[in-house]
């Protein structure tokens, strides 16, 4: 059995005043800045109890049962209508931010290239998700001479030893493989968004440390210096 590319989520139910003994455990507190609060409908017997929020008493029949659970299928289905689906280019790189994982910006105008982190917070989640819900479809005729200024790279350091390389322009995703997808994505705002609280700017002249350095000045007719 393959698990490289599996996630599993588990929830559970804390009793009140218990949730810290979770969250030793690792457990996320709901809610919190990414997920709203958990939520739950109990049937008993002649009562629904809305967690003990507000307690109804009605009479409860199969035809009444049946009726819920038509209604919490129509919801759910709702609820998920609005979901983007992953385009799959970050499927290896977890979307839960720690404290270990760092996200690296760098920005090459022509002259020098630009670079900043962002380290283990939402803002790496908000990056992560916004950047795998965006649409992407593999681009099999790209070249580098579709490459055009900026040139934009993007450094992933996720758990587990997690590491992704990507760079971008044009409108074009570009992998370490050398892979281009048409992937159209604000990456100036990304820059130039002050809550994201980008740390350690440093500039200097292009070199092999950019992102896919190698596939962006290397085609068929031989080296192509940006």
């Amino acid at each position: 059995m393959e698990w490289e590319d599996t996630r599993i989520t588990a929830g559970l139910f804390s009793a009140k005043g218990k949730e810290g003994f979770y969250g030793k455990l690792g457990f996320v507190e709901r809610p919190n800045e990414q997920r709203g609060a958990g939520m739950g409908l109990i049937l008993n017997g002649g009562n629904v109890d809305a967690g003990g929020a507000c307690v109804k008493h009605i009479k409860v029949t199969r035809r009444g049962i049946f009726c819920i659970t038509c209604l919490m299928v129509v919801l759910l289905s709702l609820a998920s209508c609005g979901e983007t689906p992953s385009n799959g280019l970050l499927k290896n790189v977890t979307s839960e931010p720690n404290a270990l994982t760092t996200l690296t910006l760098y920005y090459f105008d022509g002259e020098k290239v630009y670079q900043s982190q962002i380290f283990g917070s939402s803002a790496t989640l908000e990056v992560l998700d916004a950047l795998d819900a965006v649409k992407a479809t593999e681009d099999p005729h790209w070249t580098t001479g579709d490459i055009t200024l900026p040139i934009y790279g993007l450094e992933i350091n996720a758990s587990q030893g997690r590491h992704r390389l990507v760079a971008w322009s044009n409108d074009r995703w570009i992998t370490s493989e050398g892979t281009a997808y048409k992937f159209t994505y604000d990456f100036a705002q990304l820059q130039f968004q002050e809550e994201y609280r980008w740390f350690t700017r440093h500039e200097y002249p292009w070199n092999g440390s950019f992102p896919c350095a190698r596939v962006l000045s290397l085609d068929a007719n031989g080296w192509n210096p940006c």
